[in-house]
């Protein structure tokens, strides 16, 4: 995680105490693309989601299978074996590999991260690629090297579009998810604070919310009321969240070639 021109916040945990990687509640049910909500409010305490009509609990509860922790091995400036630790959100499943997004600072040390996915297991993956514009890089987990059921307690997450993302404005609810420590554990609620503002650390317009993240929540996901994923966190201006639009990250997973 980036703060102001200090550097990384990463975490930073010595290569043998491997503690990232927690068991989690698995989910009961999956996201669903076609659900598109078609009002704000139905009933007091509940809203349409793209999950259908729920309250704020059962909308976080429905986000955290997209949400992953990622761990790289690495050696800090004195040679001594560490492990990164960050986040990230499934951003594709197919019946070949599983796509990831993440912070590029997360996995910059590494070819081969490991991947902590919802309902405890992991599995390595390899960077598939770095972005070009944004600080975002994209993992690549084979199915075939991940255990028995783990596709039953993930989920992709439901992508805002750019016409979803154009109608975002200040002031509206945001949920922030991440994985410090154990996956989809950091859930930070907070508002969109400006949509698209140039932002000198990362020479870039960025999404900035008002909301106190923790280090280790780089790379995780930024969600709307309605659970649409809109940013990819990747460090703070000292007091906000920053995050890469995630219309930006998806133009940069579209160019890639594989």
């Amino acid at each position: 995680m980036k703060k102001g021109m200090q550097g990384l916040l990463l975490v930073l945990l010595v290569a043998v105490v491997f503690t990232g990687c927690k068991n989690n509640e698995v989910p009961e049910e999956s996201i669903s693309e076609s659900m598109e909500p078609s009002e704000e409010t139905t009933s007091e305490d509940k809203m349409l989601t793209v999950f259908g009509e729920i309250d704020q609990d059962e909308l976080v509860e429905k986000l955290k299978p997209s949400i992953v922790r990622v761990e790289a091995d690495a050696t800090d400036e004195s040679g001594t074996a560490i492990t990164l630790g960050g986040s990230g959100v499934v951003i594709d499943i197919t019946d070949s590999y599983i796509d990831i997004v993440t912070a590029s600072h997360v996995v910059e040390q590494t070819a081969k991260p490991m991947v902590c996915f919802y309902g405890g297991s992991t599995a390595y993956g390899s960077v598939l690629a770095y972005g070009k514009y944004n600080d975002v890089a994209f993992i690549r987990v084979a199915v075939t090297d991940v255990p028995e059921g783990v596709m039953e307690t993930i989920k992709e997450a439901y992508i805002a579009d750019n016409n979803a993302y154009s109608e975002l404005i200040a002031g509206e609810n945001v949920y922030m998810l991440g994985s410090s420590v154990r996956v989809a554990e950091d859930v930070v609620e907070g508002t969109i604070k400006e949509k698209d503002v140039f932002v000198a650390l990362f020479q870039n317009d960025m999404l900035v919310c008002d909301g106190a993240v923790t280090d280790g929540m780089s790379g995780g996901g930024t969600f709307d009321a309605k659970g649409k994923l809109i940013g990819i966190l990747v460090g703070t201006n000292d007091v906000d969240a920053v995050n890469v639009a995630i219309t930006d990250a998806m133009a940069e997973y579209r160019s890639i070639s594989y």
